[in-house]
């Protein structure tokens, strides 16, 4: 028989039971008695924990077993990660399991949970919540951090990270702040040579030196704490003052990229604003009403990013229910009981959710009534976290100016890239920091600061003057070739005509208004129903009078006009006509004239076409009215709906009469007694003014302005109606 040290624990098969299944049976019962160096069975061919390795390390007590003295003792340790403890204890039964850290660090509730209570690991690792590290694993930062002298050189059956981690692992003192409760950052944050430099994603985090010696810190942005602790994580957007952003340590720090000159920013077109109000998705606010009984459901997105969602529903009378739906999961009191990652308060007529870490994608906040009509506020707020570096968040302009006028910003309607929300009339394809980069003013420090000035975009948020431009000359723009230029690229209209494609069925003595005052009329039809006679006229004179065929053309060009040359008025083909005698259907197909043809060289020309009273053959919704005129500065307002003197509609209550561009007229309830009605004004589901009318009585919205130049327009009618009759049927 060969020495027995010199044996492997298989050749002792021979003889004995297989130790991981029938260890009583077999030499001991103990993993201490084998694998633990200076074990009584310890043999050659098994792999041997190294005694002074793991009685430094940090797993040698995870289960409170461990005793130097006792190998027994210091064998229910191993229980910890390699055995069911609880089983062990009474059916000393030796399975194999192959741990693994995140079994027990990220989650308190797994393996052998009630002897254990490993610390777990939330943040600084692949799966973190905010301060997640996708190159640095467990293996890769901890392999780094073994008992001095480890791992052994003889005798490792398994030579992996995970094994010496798990045997060999050191607590790190030298990271660790006096107390013990908090990691000292800048250990690998502000030292570029540590140890775990290469397991950076970005190496530049590891000389973050922007909080050093400043009136901020880490902590401030990035809470306190061990490595892994939940409270450790990336600020949040928090809706405020600028003095934490622009602090000495962050934006005001003069030797980064990022740095904002507040000064310069404070005498700018945004100083009133905070960084919150651009830089995090903008808060939804609607209010309304509801009957009992009713419901009231508000659409809204939670865009990648948010940290915190803040849902709070105020109301006057009676009792309301508060329920969200995220993307199929619903939220509310009782759901919220045993959510930790949801925070539900109700007092009174007030409920508010604040959820932590919300799903992305689309909500639905649902509003029911209880049992009293009353009016509401909704308010949606989120809470942005803060980016890295280069994937800012920023609002578009149009955001705040034009598709969802917010934080008084002076509304802009027209003159505008074509297909925004506001469906402008009178659009550019230049953006607005084409136009609005004309009026920078940038400050010194940027160039020292290393700043990318070539980002207008952001140089025209920041640093953005007031106009210099006087916005009521349209010619300065439209015919000056080097302002045009630097101002959007804006073109000379008497070099533009634009045609459309049309299909146009008229019937005899009907006329068809044409743009620039031409008008088509249809004559008499050929007693053969082949031929009709085509008039076309110019402010009253007739310029083409001919007899057409069906199948052929009817076109009209003028020749030789100043700075366009040559411009179609219409080039159309007689594709049909439905005879009757004389009187007829003719239908026309081809191309006419879709702008104006601009001979102009005075604003006064420019007016003509662009206010109401001078439009020539305008449609109704199709018109200007004058807002201000001061003699120098001219302000014009379209008017989206015109309807005419004589139409009248019937309502009845609950219905809404949708007057286009997000406004809506509801009848909300009626009173027969005394002859009257309440009306509401609604835009994008926000009440703008609700008014009881009497019968005969006028329901009128008024509202003030603020024009480009900043003027104040008080009183400016934007929806006006006549209660004709209150009846019931």
């Amino acid at each position: 028989m060969p020495d027995y040290y010199e044996m492997g624990y298989t050749d002792c098969m021979s003889c004995h039971a297989d130790p991981h299944f029938e260890p009583e049976a077999a030499a001991g019962g103990n993993c201490t008695d084998c694998h633990l160096e200076g074990g009584t069975n310890v043999t050659a061919g098994l792999p041997v924990i190294s005694e002074n390795g793991f009685f430094n390390s940090f797993h040698k007590n995870i289960t409170g077993d461990f005793n130097a003295a006792n190998y027994s003792d210091i064998s229910r340790v191993c229980w910890g990660c390699h055995n069911d403890y609880e089983q062990q204890l009474v059916d000393p039964t030796h399975y194999k399991i192959k741990p693994d850290c995140t079994d027990c660090h990220t989650d308190p509730g797994s393996w052998n949970s009630a002897y254990l209570s490993p610390p777990q690991t939330l943040e600084h690792q692949p799966d973190g919540i905010d301060i997640i590290t996708p190159n640095a694993s467990c293996t890769i930062c901890h392999n780094r951090s073994l008992v001095e002298g480890m791992p052994p050189a003889t005798y490792i059956k398994n030579q992996t990270p995970m094994n010496f981690i798990s045997h060999y692992g050191r607590k790190r003192s030298d990271m660790i702040e006096i107390d013990g409760s908090v990691t000292n950052c800048s250990y690998c944050h502000c030292n570029e040579t540590n140890m775990f430099a290469d397991t950076f994603e970005n190496a530049n985090n590891t000389n973050i030196t922007h909080g050093g010696g400043y009136s901020a810190n880490c902590t401030d942005c990035h809470g306190s704490g061990r490595i892994h602790d939940a409270a450790l994580c990336a600020p949040m957007m928090t809706p405020g003052d600028n003095s934490f952003c622009m602090n000495t340590a962050c934006h005001g720090n003069d030797r980064k990229s990022w740095f904002i000159d507040n000064t310069a920013f404070l005498t700018g077109i945004h100083k009133i604003l905070n960084c919150t109000d651009c830089h995090a998705p903008l808060p939804v606010d609607a209010a309304g009403s509801v009957g009992v009984g009713g419901t009231y459901n508000r659409s809204f997105a939670v865009p990648d990013g948010v940290k915190r969602l803040n849902v709070t529903l105020s109301w006057v009378a009676g009792s309301l229910n508060l329920t969200l739906d995220a993307n199929g999961t619903t939220i509310n009191s009782s759901t919220a009981a045993t959510d930790q990652n949801v925070d539900y308060n109700e007092s009174g007529g007030y409920i508010r959710y604040s959820i932590t870490n919300p799903a992305t994608g689309s909500w639905v906040a649902c509003i029911s009534n209880v049992n009293a009509r009353t009016s509401f506020d909704l308010r949606i707020e989120f809470i942005q976290k803060h980016p890295k570096t280069g994937e800012c968040f920023v609002n578009p302009c149009t955001s705040c100016h034009v598709t969802d006028v917010s934080y008084n910003a002076p509304p802009v309607a027209e003159h505008i890239t074509n297909g925004t929300a506001s469906s402008a009339d009178v659009w550019t394809n230049a953006s607005c920091t084409a136009c609005h980069v004309n009026d920078i003013i940038l400050p010194h420090g940027l160039g020292g600061a290393g700043v990318n000035t070539s980002n207008e975009d952001a140089m025209v948020a920041h640093y953005g003057a007031h106009l210099r431009f006087d916005t009521s000359d349209c010619i300065s723009c439209h015919e000056d070739d080097d302002i045009s230029v630097k101002w959007g690229g804006a073109n000379d209209p008497r070099n533009f005509t634009r045609h459309e494609t049309v299909r146009e069925v008229l019937r005899t003595g009907k006329v068809w208004k044409l743009k620039n005052e031409y008008e088509i009329t249809v004559g008499p039809i050929s007693s053969s129903g082949r031929c009709v006679w085509i008039n076309l006229t110019h402010h009253g004179v007739v310029v083409k009078d001919e007899l057409v065929t069906v199948g052929n053309n009817f076109e009209y060009e003028v020749r030789d006009l100043a700075e366009i040359g040559n411009a179609t008025i219409c080039d159309l083909t007689v594709s049909n006509i439905f005879a009757a005698g004389i009187w007829g259907v003719v239908t026309f197909d081809g191309t006419v004239l879709a702008s104006r043809i601009h001979i102009e060289t005075e604003n006064e020309d420019c007016y003509a076409c662009h206010i109401s009273g001078y439009r020539y053959g305008a449609e109704d919704g199709d018109e200007y009215l004058v807002l201000r005129n001061d003699g120098e500065d001219v302000t014009i307002g379209r008017i989206p709906v015109n309807f005419t003197e004589r139409e009248h509609r019937i309502h009845w209550v609950g219905h809404g009469w949708d007057l286009g561009h997000g406004y809506t007229l509801m009848v909300a309830e009626v009173d027969l007694k005394g002859r009257k009605a309440r009306l509401e004004l609604r835009q994008n589901d926000t009440v703008l003014q609700s008014e009881v009318v009497h019968e005969g009585g006028v329901f009128t919205y008024n509202t003030t302005i603020r024009d480009r130049k900043g003027h104040v327009i008080n009183d400016v009618t934007v929806f006006q109606v006549r209660v004709g009759k209150v009846f019931r049927r």
